[in-house]
């Protein structure tokens, strides 16, 4: 009678999920147009997708060449002269011998020698600085003044980098200062 009893809860379980499954099959059936139809528009959002990181060097180096280069010094990193663009972020280091430029990324390589450029070249600011640093100050400051001119952001970035490299501050304000420049605070790149 047991066995009676568990072989009948088994089968009952078992023809409850089928059950259950041929209603949610009869569900999609009922509503394949839509089913299909995901699965159309996930398969162009893929191709979207892949065609948008296609596109994104292109648009770099656009944005490479058309930038008038604002220069800023970067403190010698491993043995390399650093600068870079404070508009654009193109980076050029070269070797303190002068002779091997070393890139950042594989792809500043490919742009250098796509358009035959040995140096990086634009106005060139007499401060030296993080690069990061840098481009967070003067991102920020275009985007609380969007119609300011270059000439005069520049004038902007010299000021606004002289006060946070002279001017003593205490931890928390540096915190909030990196913050507000959408920079990670640990990494206290004003020192």
């Amino acid at each position: 009678m047991e066995e009676l009893k568990e072989i009948e809860w088994k089968y009952n379980f078992l023809v409850k999920k089928r059950d259950e499954q041929e209603e949610r099959l009869n569900y999609l059936a009922a509503n394949f147009k839509e089913v299909k139809e995901y699965i159309e528009l996930l398969g162009k959002k893929t191709e979207l997708d892949e065609a948008i990181e296609e596109m994104y060097p292109n648009i770099l180096k656009a944005r490479y060449k058309e930038c008038e280069h604002v220069i800023v010094s970067c403190p010698p990193h491993s043995g390399n002269e650093y600068k870079g663009c404070i508009k654009c972020g193109l980076v050029n280091r070269k070797s303190l011998n002068g002779y091997i430029p070393v890139f950042d990324t594989e792809f500043m390589r490919e742009f250098y020698k796509e358009s035959h450029i040995k140096e990086l070249k634009g106005k060139e600011l007499n401060v030296e600085c993080n690069l990061k640093l840098a481009k967070a100050i003067y991102k920020r400051i275009k985007k609380l003044f969007p119609n300011i001119s270059d000439e005069l952001a520049t004038k902007y970035f010299e000021i606004a980098l002289d006060n946070i490299k002279n001017i003593e501050v205490s931890e928390e304000r540096q915190e909030n200062r990196a913050n507000r420049l959408g920079l990670c605070p640990s990494e206290n790149l004003w020192k």
